[in-house]
């Protein structure tokens, strides 16, 4: 190879982080056709003088949802990547549940071209489990034709923890399918033989520990751990704090989202708010660099990702400390990033909100006594308790007040006219009623409400707008969000679209919803069965642990 080269760009006289060696050095960093080809002492026309700053590899998300943010798939990846997240491994099964192979196109198809590295695992449970509805099913045999795409690289997170213990036929063809390639995992709280039994059908991460001896147990296994923090869920100080104390080796821990509004990622930034969060809590800041970078790299076998060195993609951060870690600018193969405004395009995946008349929906739940089993919510966390509680009733129906309100599911894709009905406790909501058609992973309409005149006049917002948040009180809708995307995510710009959200969650917050949980994260989670310990589908009430309706 010629070592005269015409380099494109130098980054001069930076403090180079080497996640190989854990180094700090003072080098160069010379770039041709995006790919970092000299480290050293060099010299060249197009040169950014960073002394002072540290040269940062990009840093990679192990496992997110993109559709969680709820912008459309390429604004996201534009602009997440100006906060420094250049690689994602994303799982697409949010939009598969509601439409299917067309939905995993559309996903395909929108971050080709980007600003991101933007992966995918396929979808492992469409639907999660045989107990709700959704609005497809993504077989081991409709997964063949996407297998082979170089965007692919595995089997997205196993929800369905009780087929692969069980050893279901359909289950295991899937698994069988992506044998020579990564298996996520999803495995709450699951330990013991149980546990060996899902790690010894090749699932190798899981991103659900809420505890030490939960991620420890597994990391004795050759599990990864992705240590998560979204907006519902926190575990990264409950995981990494003991983790650190007891000296356990870092490198089956990666960094992931998972869950991540945009509001959210607007004010506290992606994955590097996981690394600093990591710096904080005493991880010396090259390691935790190394966590959200060449650990998930290894993991995923992106092999020209993840390090700032010869033959890597040049997927760069610069840094003005390694304490704050402010990014002054990043480098997608080797050009620094603009964020662009993406124009909205016209797709087929828009009409995808089909319900019988809501005049035909009957809200109203019967109880025979006081006593009865609620959903519990545990602030910062996804998991609920299941408890029994005194509630109000009068003439045997459950009137809501201020601890017990009602929660209902309806099936939103195939106009069966399925209701579930429950009662949640420790939300907080005093008053109106909030409606979303965001609820894992089946993502019918869901709403939590103090009275039936509001539950349904949100129901008939989100009827309207063809999916998205509605927030009602008094017969009225006092905020909306239109989510036209498969009633999941919109082309609206995001800083709009976030600008809103936080005014909603506002309104929520000022309605009784505890200020520990984003209100309408917290509702999308309240209906997907393979979390524990109890939740609300369309179907009714289903305790997690035991795996049957209540």
């Amino acid at each position: 190879m010629n070592d005269k080269i015409e380099f494109d760009l130098i980054l001069k006289n930076g403090m180079v982080i080497n996640v190989f060696t854990e180094e700090i050095i003072k080098t160069d960093v010379g770039i041709k056709n995006g790919i970092i080809t000299r480290i050293g002492n060099l010299n060249g026309e197009n040169i950014i003088n960073c002394e002072g700053k540290y040269i940062s590899p990009g840093l990679i998300d192990a496992h997110l949802h993109i559709e969680s943010s709820m912008i459309s798939p390429k604004q996201f990846a534009n602009f997440i990547s100006t906060r420094g997240t250049t690689t994602i491994i994303a799982d697409p099964h949010e939009i598969v549940n509601v439409c299917g192979e067309n939905g995993l196109n559309y996903m395909l198809e929108e971050t080709e071209h980007c600003s991101c590295n933007v992966f995918f695992n396929l979808p492992s449970c469409v639907p999660a489990t045989k107990f709700e509805n959704n609005g497809c099913n993504f077989s081991s045999d409709k997964m063949k034709k996407f297998i082979n795409n170089e965007r692919i690289l595995g089997l997205g997170e196993v929800m369905d923890y009780v087929s692969v213990i069980n050893n279901d036929e359909e289950m295991m063809r899937k698994i069988n399918l992506f044998s020579d390639k990564i298996i996520d995992g999803h495995a709450p709280r699951i330990t013991g033989k149980d546990l060996q039994t899902y790690r010894l059908n090749g699932i190798i991460t899981d991103h659900e520990c809420e505890t030490y001896q939960e991620a420890l147990e597994k990391i004795r296994l050759g599990f990864y751990i992705l240590i998560r923090e979204g907006t519902a869920a926190h575990n990264l100080k409950e995981l990494l704090k003991p983790i650190l104390d007891n000296n356990i080796p870092l490198e089956q821990l990666c960094f992931c989202t998972d869950d991540k509004h945009i509001d959210d990622i607007d004010k506290n930034d992606h994955i590097i708010n996981n690394v600093r969060m990591g710096i904080s809590l005493g991880l010396n800041p090259v390691k935790s660099i190394k966590l959200a970078s060449i650990n998930t790299a290894r993991l995923y076998n992106l092999k020209k990702l993840g390090a700032v060195s010869v033959g890597y993609q040049a997927d760069i951060l610069i840094l003005d400390s390694l304490d704050k870690m402010n990014i002054e600018f990043v480098l997608y193969k080797g050009k620094i990033i603009i964020e662009d405004d993406i124009p909205k395009k016209n797709i087929e995946i828009n009409d995808t909100i089909h319900i019988k008349e809501i005049e035909d929906y009957n809200i109203e739940l019967t109880l025979e006594k006081e006593e009865t089993t609620v959903i519990t919510l545990i602030e910062n966390q996804l998991t609920t308790k299941k408890e029994i509680s005194k509630v109000k009733v009068e003439n045997h129906i459950f009137i809501p007040d201020n601890i017990h309100q009602k929660v209902i599911v309806i099936e939103r894709h195939n106009k069966t006219g399925n209701i579930g009905i429950g009662i949640i406790k420790n939300f907080g909501l005093k008053k109106g009623a909030i409606a979303s058609s965001v609820s894992h992973d089946s993502h019918n309409i869901i709403i939590v409400g103090t009275n039936d005149d509001d539950i349904i006049t949100a129901l008939k917002q989100i009827k309207i707008m063809g999916g998205g948040y509605a927030v009602s009180e008094n017969k009225k809708i006092i905020c909306k969000q239109q989510l036209e995307i498969s009633g999941l995510m919109t082309d609206t710009n995001r800083k709009i679209l976030s600008q809103n959200l936080n005014n909603m969650i506002d309104i929520c917050h000022n309605m009784g919803v505890k200020k520990s949980f984003d209100p309408f994260t917290t509702l999308s989670f309240l209906a997907l069965p393979v979390i524990p310990e109890i939740r609300i589908t369309d179907t009714g009430l289903f305790d997690v642990t035991n795996f049957k309706f209540i």
